[in-house]
């Protein structure tokens, strides 16, 4: 099977794995990345929306896309009909990682390594054809240089900057930018990208924001 042209979240998928096919230690950061670019894909082929100002999910049309990878994350969607878009993001991104690597690797995309006894280890996805990422990146690092960003292309950069990525994302030498020029373009594209990375943004700052409290409450009980 040949492979496909990258969405949203094949194309975060592919950027998200380093040298080694392993996935950047993000924890939950890697699903609520990979289930925000879901949601732009189901949204950009007309199937899920966000309504109330961005909070609730809201299916539009059940019907197949004929892709077998948005017809499951549609399938996921649908059973958070009309939730909140955080909860959403959170518990659809918690297995979508193998639902992806399966589906390229079924294109020969990637290759898929178990994560050894029990499954004790990540799972890596070794690429098999590096192409499709190659152009992915050189379209990107032109958008990145100022150029007029794809619809795919605005989610996939607006995303990396939600889940705050971009410089382990991007080389300073393959940009030609510096660290902060980099966050900044990526900030700016993130700011006008739309429902789904807005989402994904909203559950990384809550997630910061639990974690600083918990520090708090820990160092306030250790007096």
């Amino acid at each position: 099977m040949s492979a496909p042209h990258p969405t949203v979240t094949t194309g975060l998928f592919l950027l998200l794995l380093q040298e080694d096919g392993r996935p950047e230690a993000l924890g939950q950061y890697t699903g609520y990345g990979l289930a925000g670019a879901m949601l732009a894909d189901l949204a950009a082929a007309g199937r899920v929306d966000v309504a109330d100002e961005g909070h609730l999910i809201q299916v539009t049309d059940p019907t197949p896309t004929g892709d077998p990878l948005l017809d499951e994350g549609l399938t996921r969607f649908l059973g958070h009909d009309g939730k909140r878009v955080s909860i959403a993001l959170t518990t659809i991104g918690r297995t979508l990682e193998h639902a992806v690597g399966d589906y390229l690797a079924e294109r020969g995309v990637v290759e898929v390594e178990e994560g050894g006894w029990l499954g004790l280890k990540p799972r890596r996805y070794p690429e098999a054809d590096g192409s499709m990422e190659a152009e992915l990146r050189e379209g990107l690092i032109e958008v990145l240089r100022g150029a007029e960003p794809t619809l795919q292309q605005h989610a996939m950069l607006g995303l990396i900057s939600a889940l705050e990525i971009p410089t382990a994302v991007f080389d300073k030498q393959d940009t030609g930018l510096t660290n902060r020029e980099l966050k900044a373009r990526a900030a700016e594209l993130r700011e006008s990208a739309g429902p789904a990375v807005a989402g994904v943004s909203r559950a990384v700052r809550a997630m910061h924001a639990a974690v600083m409290t918990g520090a708090l409450s820990a160092n306030v009980s250790d007096r």
